[in-house]
């Protein structure tokens, strides 16, 4: 099931406004601590082009003064990642930032998946365009699909992005 709320949490507070201040988006940070030691991952996103090393290379810089001082008796190991091409969506949140962008959904009403276009986001379903219902190969123009209907969720990329990959 999707988790809600990561917009929230205190890092995501802390370091979306830096990040975002250099034309990036935050799209998840998790933190792994131990008694001597504290692992921060970050997942970055550019908006309108593809990520590159640099920009990862960016944030590092951006957010390893504030991990350090935050966590200052434990050594701090910082990982900053892109999204990736078939990243599985942990957030509702994350639907926001890959509108446009071709999505697999495992629907618990359908039994089954589906896959689109994402459309539009609201604060309790999306809309998808260009929809194929995987297990039928029924094909819609658009499907309206609430959040707590999705059990799982990944990115789709296709090299050929026709709709419906024909």
């Amino acid at each position: 099931m999707l988790r809600k709320g990561i917009q929230e949490t205190p890092l995501f507070v802390t370091f979306d406004p830096l990040i975002r201040a250099v034309n990036l988006r935050l799209v998840d940070i998790s933190v792994f601590e131990s008694r001597k030691h504290v692992g921060v991952n970050l997942v970055i996103m550019a908006e309108n082009r593809d990520t590159t090393v640099e920009d990862c290379a960016t944030v590092h810089k951006i957010v390893a003064p504030r991990l350090n001082l935050l966590y200052d008796t434990r050594e701090v190991g910082i990982e900053v990642s892109t999204p990736g091409l078939q990243r599985n969506l942990k957030d509702v949140h994350e639907f926001t930032l890959y509108e446009g962008k071709r999505v697999r959904i495992y629907s618990t009403v359908l039994k089954g998946w589906i896959s689109g276009r994402i459309e539009t986001v609201r604060e309790d379903s999306l809309t998808v365009r260009d929809v194929i219902v995987e297990d039928t190969n029924e094909q819609l123009e658009c499907k309206s699909v609430e959040f707590d209907e999705i059990q799982k969720a990944k990115l789709e990329y296709r090299w050929e992005d026709r709709p419906h990959g024909n």
